[in-house]
């Protein structure tokens, strides 16, 4: 979920709720409320956190890009025809 990616990567980026919230223009307790599923960060929100962090907005949508696709694509059939 977003909550859970959200803070995952905060503590991984060493931030306080504080911290991150200066960072993205809300208050503490948003990101409180993020971090605990209450509501989610509006597209724009996220992508203030995604330009400013360098993660991919698919991180948090689990969206999968077009040169994943490509990745999987050639996994599965390197799995079957052992290439």
């Amino acid at each position: 979920t977003i909550s859970v990616k959200l803070k995952a990567k905060r503590k991984e980026l060493r931030l306080s709720q504080d911290e991150l919230a200066r960072i993205i223009g809300v208050d503490q307790k948003t990101i409180s409320h993020w971090e605990n599923g209450v509501n989610e960060p509006q597209l724009n929100k996220l992508r203030i956190f995604c330009d400013n962090f360098k993660v991919p907005l698919s991180y948090f949508t689990g969206e999968i890009t077009p040169i994943a696709e490509d990745v999987l694509y050639v996994d599965y059939y390197s799995d079957i025809y052992g290439s």
